[in-house]
């Protein structure tokens, strides 16, 4: 069951939209790799001693070239919370949202938006953070630093939809294989010094399979290009496709991130 916080902003219903699209295969193929990049010797002792986790929440890098709406921003920071209860759940964790209420919400904006900007933080940034998030040793930050998409339409028993004949004078449905893979990056940080103590890297990978029928006659992959180029200022991520079905952007997140959760050390107890 979905979890929901006081507050949370309520989605929109999406508009009609002129494709039929109809699911041939809800997962294709999924994959997720992680890696382990920085990690301080002594983290595992100190994770055992630790209180609580405190969870700032995911934010974007700008080479992605785009933001997480609010709503998206929610649900990825909710993607955080659940990793940690699934993957490490000896570990005590306050979610974003309640890191929010102890630091003040205009502390964690400013902290995600400094960290997504550069990738890092400051030793004075930090250490005063340790204050109103009493009783949290650790804090961890999430950060998107790839979403690729990409689709192919697929051929069906040789015939050339641009070139109609008089046995198929109509384009037939076609079959779309849409791609999208996302690499995230979790980074904890020890309050009582300020500084990095683990960082790992994941990429999750997911590719779905549709059959396409587009009533204006145009090439599918097209609209999503079309899409992306269109879309308002500041740009949002796509949550999910528009015109094409692809992989949902916080399921993405949330399996990245739950691989990276369980890589964390054993705490060591005496």
């Amino acid at each position: 069951m979905r979890m929901q916080y006081p507050g949370e902003p309520t989605a929109s219903r999406p508009r009609r939209l002129v494709v039929l699209l109809v699911s041939l295969a809800l997962l294709a193929g999924c994959s997720t790799r992680v890696k382990v990049i920085d990690t301080d010797p002594e983290f595992a002792r100190r994770l055992a001693a630790a209180d609580i986790v405190a969870l700032g929440g995911v934010t974007v890098a700008p080479m992605v070239g785009a933001e997480l709406a609010p709503a998206d921003a929610f649900a990825a920071a909710e993607a955080l919370f659940r990793a940690f209860l699934s993957g490490r759940p000896d570990l005590a964790a306050w979610p974003a949202p309640t890191v929010g209420e102890k630091l003040g919400d205009d502390v964690l904006s400013v902290l995600l938006a400094e960290y997504g900007r550069l990738g890092r933080l400051r030793v004075d940034q930090l250490l005063p953070l340790a204050e109103p998030l009493h009783g949290c040793r650790f804090l961890a930050l999430a950060r998107l630093t790839d979403d690729a998409i990409r689709s192919q339409v697929l051929d069906q028993d040789g015939f050339d939809p641009n070139r109609p004949t008089a046995e198929h004078p109509r384009p037939l449905t076609q079959s779309v294989t849409t791609e999208r893979a996302v690499t995230v990056t979790l980074e904890i940080f020890d309050l009582a010094s300020g500084r990095s103590v683990w960082q790992g890297e994941a990429r999750a990978r997911e590719r779905e399979r549709y059959r396409y029928q587009d009533r204006l006659q145009r090439e599918p992959s097209a609209y999503l290009q079309e899409r992306l180029a269109a879309a308002d200022s500041p740009r949002y991520l796509p949550r999910q496709g528009v015109f094409l079905q692809m992989p949902d952007l916080i399921d993405l997140l949330e399996q990245a991130l739950s691989g990276l959760v369980q890589r964390l050390p054993a705490p060591e107890r005496r």
